[in-house]
Protein backbone atom coordinates (compact mmCIF):
# COMPACT_ATOMS: atom_id res chain seq x y z
CA UNK A 1 0.00 0.00 0.00
CA UNK A 2 1.49 3.41 -0.96
CA UNK A 3 2.22 6.02 1.69
CA UNK A 4 -0.01 9.06 1.95
CA UNK A 5 1.48 12.35 0.77
CA UNK A 6 2.44 14.83 3.51
CA UNK A 7 -0.28 17.16 4.70
CA UNK A 8 0.18 20.76 5.81
CA UNK A 9 0.26 21.50 9.53
CA UNK A 10 -1.25 24.69 10.95
CA UNK A 11 2.30 25.97 11.64
CA UNK A 12 3.33 25.53 8.00
CA UNK A 13 5.30 22.32 8.57
CA UNK A 14 4.63 18.89 7.08
CA UNK A 15 2.82 15.95 8.67
CA UNK A 16 2.97 12.41 7.38
CA UNK A 17 0.05 10.12 8.21
CA UNK A 18 0.37 9.01 11.83
CA UNK A 19 3.48 11.15 12.40
CA UNK A 20 3.97 14.46 14.25
CA UNK A 21 4.68 17.69 12.38
CA UNK A 22 8.33 18.02 11.35
CA UNK A 23 8.37 21.66 12.50
CA UNK A 24 6.27 22.06 15.65
CA UNK A 25 5.75 18.44 16.74
CA UNK A 26 1.95 18.76 16.72
CA UNK A 27 0.38 15.33 16.83
CA UNK A 28 3.17 13.81 18.92
CA UNK A 29 1.92 11.34 21.50
CA UNK A 30 3.79 11.03 24.74
CA UNK A 31 3.82 7.97 26.91
CA UNK A 32 3.40 9.14 30.46
CA UNK A 33 4.90 6.84 33.04
CA UNK A 34 2.70 8.37 35.75
CA UNK A 35 -1.07 8.35 36.08
CA UNK A 36 -3.02 11.58 35.68
CA UNK A 37 -3.46 11.74 39.46
CA UNK A 38 0.29 11.32 40.01
CA UNK A 39 0.88 14.15 37.52
CA UNK A 40 -1.42 16.48 39.52
CA UNK A 41 -4.74 16.02 37.73
CA UNK A 42 -6.81 14.22 40.38
CA UNK A 43 -10.28 14.89 41.76
CA UNK A 44 -9.49 18.44 42.88
CA UNK A 45 -8.30 19.32 39.35
CA UNK A 46 -11.42 17.74 37.83
CA UNK A 47 -13.61 19.87 40.13
CA UNK A 48 -11.74 23.01 39.04
CA UNK A 49 -12.15 22.11 35.34
CA UNK A 50 -15.87 21.49 35.85
CA UNK A 51 -16.25 24.90 37.53
CA UNK A 52 -14.41 26.65 34.69
CA UNK A 53 -16.52 24.92 32.03
CA UNK A 54 -19.56 26.67 33.51
CA UNK A 55 -17.88 30.06 34.06
CA UNK A 56 -18.86 32.50 31.26
CA UNK A 57 -15.38 34.07 31.43
CA UNK A 58 -13.69 30.71 30.77
CA UNK A 59 -15.73 29.07 28.02
CA UNK A 60 -13.85 30.61 25.06
CA UNK A 61 -10.26 30.07 23.94
CA UNK A 62 -8.15 32.97 25.23
CA UNK A 63 -5.58 32.71 22.41
CA UNK A 64 -8.24 32.72 19.68
CA UNK A 65 -10.03 35.67 21.30
CA UNK A 66 -6.79 37.68 21.15
CA UNK A 67 -6.85 37.11 17.37
CA UNK A 68 -10.54 38.05 17.11
CA UNK A 69 -11.74 34.45 16.67
CA UNK A 70 -14.49 32.91 18.79
CA UNK A 71 -13.68 29.27 19.62
CA UNK A 72 -14.90 27.16 22.56
CA UNK A 73 -12.24 26.32 25.15
CA UNK A 74 -11.78 22.58 25.58
CA UNK A 75 -8.44 22.51 27.40
CA UNK A 76 -6.96 24.12 30.50
CA UNK A 77 -3.32 25.21 30.29
CA UNK A 78 -1.01 25.99 33.22
CA UNK A 79 0.91 29.21 32.57
CA UNK A 80 3.54 28.21 35.14
CA UNK A 81 4.03 24.45 34.82
CA UNK A 82 3.19 22.28 37.81
CA UNK A 83 6.72 20.86 37.82
CA UNK A 84 8.10 24.40 38.28
CA UNK A 85 5.68 25.49 41.03
CA UNK A 86 3.21 22.90 42.35
CA UNK A 87 1.56 25.51 44.58
CA UNK A 88 0.03 27.14 41.49
CA UNK A 89 -1.62 23.92 40.32
CA UNK A 90 -5.16 25.02 41.28
CA UNK A 91 -4.58 28.78 41.06
CA UNK A 92 -7.21 30.24 38.70
CA UNK A 93 -4.78 33.03 37.75
CA UNK A 94 -2.30 30.39 36.52
CA UNK A 95 -4.77 28.70 34.18
CA UNK A 96 -5.49 29.73 30.60
CA UNK A 97 -8.55 28.29 28.85
CA UNK A 98 -7.71 27.17 25.30
CA UNK A 99 -9.08 25.21 22.36
CA UNK A 100 -7.30 21.97 21.45
CA UNK A 101 -5.16 23.37 18.59
CA UNK A 102 -3.99 26.38 20.65
CA UNK A 103 -3.17 24.11 23.59
CA UNK A 104 -1.24 21.77 21.27
CA UNK A 105 0.75 24.71 19.87
CA UNK A 106 1.70 25.96 23.34
CA UNK A 107 2.63 22.47 24.47
CA UNK A 108 4.73 21.88 21.34
CA UNK A 109 6.60 25.11 22.10
CA UNK A 110 7.31 23.87 25.61
CA UNK A 111 5.06 26.37 27.36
Amino acid sequence: MPNSPPSACQCGGRRLAGQPCDRCGLGKRSNHAKTTTQRGYGADWQRLVKQRKHDPDCILCADCLERGIVTPATERHHIVKIKHDATKRLDHENIRDLCGPCHDKRTARGE
